[in-house]
């Protein structure tokens, strides 16, 4: 039977759980450190939860082998060897109080060097990474002092912060990055080096594609259905706004500034479909079409089958 490798003193690195089978020693002697021995909710060959977070103030996270390997790749580590392998994929931390009224902290050292009460600041400096998004939280007042919800990345892992009203530090998440978040890291790395694959020529080819912007299609529809034509013209000025700057950044043969085009679309979109839900399912598939044109038309390359807007995108 096939292991994750010998069981870890009681200091190991949580992290290092995150992609490793159920069955693996460093998984279950973690388990059994925090007095956990079978999961709290199991769903066969698809998701299991170990710990509950108002009795250890941890919490261990499993997905099913085949959504892993859609989400992440391949796993670190596999005992069963079957298709009904659970895979670590997050691991939490929590304080006390901080799932409910009464719950209890986790009593081990948390990654990072991080302590529970640690000032918003100090949790970024021990990170050594700015938060990617802040937010607020979704747990309901009363139940929980968290109030925000910070996220960062950090190495190939996600690492999500939750802070009370204070901004100090009540709950931490870790989670693998995946790999549309992986995908965009590498991208940005090669950006530079990309552009002199940009293709200066295509000024024409990416000004034609006025002609299919999809909004066009959405004005004759919005006497049908319910589409505000305010946010209809919106996206029609982003999405002209776009192709200029595709035009003058292909002239420059530069990627980022491609690259930084295109995610200004994508939030710009994201904006007009907060206040209605404009972008359905046909409507994102138009965007899709039209925004690969642009970048296949300039020469911006990416990986087959790879959608750069996921990293943004809210529709």
């Amino acid at each position: 039977m096939k292991t994750g490798g010998p069981a870890p003193d009681a200091q190991d690195d949580p992290a290092d759980l995150l992609g490793r089978s159920v069955h693996d020693e460093r998984v279950v002697a973690r388990l059994n450190r925090v007095g956990v021995t079978e999961p709290d909710t199991i769903i066969q060959g698809a998701f299991a939860a170990y710990g509950r977070s108002d009795e250890t103030g941890f919490g261990l996270s499993a997905e099913g082998l085949a959504l892993y390997r859609q989400t992440n790749g391949e796993p670190r580590s596999r005992v069963i060897g079957t298709e009904a392998e659970l895979i670590v994929s997050r691991i939490d931390f929590s304080d006390a109080g901080c799932a409910a009224p009464g719950s209890r902290a986790y009593e081990g050292p948390l990654p990072f060097g991080l302590r529970f009460g640690d000032p918003a600041e100090g949790v970024t400096k021990k990170l050594g990474a700015k938060p990617r998004r802040k937010g607020r939280s979704s747990d309901l007042p009363g139940r929980s002092p968290v109030v925000f919800v910070w996220n960062y990345e950090v190495g190939g892992l996600a690492v999500i912060v939750k802070l009370t009203a204070q901004h100090r530090l009540a709950a931490i998440y870790l989670a693998p990055l995946d790999r549309p978040t992986r995908q965009a890291r590498e991208r940005e790395a090669s950006l530079r080096a990309m552009s002199g694959r940009i293709d200066p020529t295509s000024l024409p080819r990416i000004e034609a594609l006025r002609s299919v912007v999809p909004t066009a299609r959405w004005r004759e529809a919005a006497a049908e259905v319910d589409m505000a034509e305010r946010d209809i013209a919106e996206a029609d000025r982003l999405l002209h706004c776009y192709l200029d700057a595709a035009k003058a950044a292909a002239a420059r043969r530069s990627a980022p500034a491609l690259h930084r085009a295109t995610q200004r679309l994508v939030l710009g979109l994201n904006r007009i479909n907060r206040r209605n839900g404009l972008i359905e399912t046909l409507e994102r598939d138009e965007l899709g079409v039209f925004i690969e044109a642009v970048l296949t038309e300039a020469g911006f390359e990416r990986a087959r089958g790879e959608d750069i807007t996921l990293t943004w995108r809210e529709w």
